[in-house]
This record gives structure tokens, sequence and C-alpha cells, in this order.
């Protein structure tokens, strides 16, 4: 948790104080993903993991061997585009056909056949059933909370179709 106050410093000048909780799990920073320690002075420091954020050597690799491109929705692709579009965050993206843009945000791989789906793709625009033969362990859980009381619980993949 993070806490934040104003207080006067003996001058009369204010000063923001910033309280930041111990965290032992593992965080990220500008150096990439990395476990917190304490030093000997008491301050915290990250400890570098590696030189590849975790998430992104998972997301990396191919989703499964037998993959395919035609595990993809055209229509979560379109809905991809259209988050790009209105949230302006790649007008350059947009000018790419479906294959540079797969390229460019990481969605394939090389396989031994061509390219294949990487779980970043598979994740992003795959269709449920690619999703799960990806990631059979993997499930979503949609949750409302309505003062203390569940008002909707939904597991969005349950009964859907790829």
């Amino acid at each position: 948790m993070v806490r934040a106050e104003i207080i006067h410093a003996d001058n009369g000048l204010p000063v923001a104080c910033i309280e930041v909780d111990r965290n032992l799990q593992i965080v990220s920073s500008i150096q990439g993903a990395g476990q917190r320690r304490l030093k000997a002075d008491g301050t915290p420091e990250p400890v570098r993991q590696s030189p590849i954020p975790v998430a992104q050597l998972r997301l990396q690799r191919p989703a499964r061997a037998e993959s395919r491109l035609d595990d993809w929705d055209p229509a979560a692709r379109e809905r991809l585009r259209d988050r790009i579009r209105l949230t302006n965050s790649g007008d350059t993206l947009l000018l790419l056909d479906d294959d540079d843009l797969d390229h460019a945000l990481l969605m394939v791989v090389d396989g031994p056949y061509g390219p294949q789906p990487s779980l970043a793709g598979v994740l992003t625009i795959g269709k449920v059933d690619a999703i799960r033969r990806s990631m059979p362990m993997a499930s979503e859980v949609f949750q409302v909370m309505k003062g203390a009381s569940l008002a909707v619980n939904a597991e969005p993949f349950a009964d859907a179709v790829g």
C-alpha cells in the first residue's frame, strides 16, 4: 500500500512524504522484473532476475506445437484494430497488414513450418478453443460487487464456442 501526505519542513516549505509498504513479491522496475530486498540501511532495492522480463519470456513462446494461425478469431483481430484506433496508441500499427501487425506485436513466432501463434497472439486474438488448448489450466471469472454482495459472477468462456 502507498500512503502520501504533505508535511512541512523546518523552513515552512511543504514536502511530500510518501510511504510504501514492504513487498516480497516479484515487482517490476525500469530495469525489468525483480525481487525486492532490503539493503543494510533498511531501504528497499530491486534485485534483477533476468535481462528479459519474466512475462515476456513466456508470452513470446509458441502457444503449442499444433497451434496454427487459423486458431485466431477474425472478429477479435478487428476488435484489436478498433482498440488501437480508439486509443490512438499506434497509428503506424494501423497501416500494417495483418502479417506485419502480428510480427510487430510479437503475436507470431517462427515455427518449424513457418509462422506460428505465440502465446501472446493466442491470448490476444485467439479463438476460445485455441486458448483452452494452449492454457488448459487457465480460467476467467468476471465478478461485480455491490457493496459486500456479489452482484455478477460469470465465466465468460464457459459457454462460448470458438
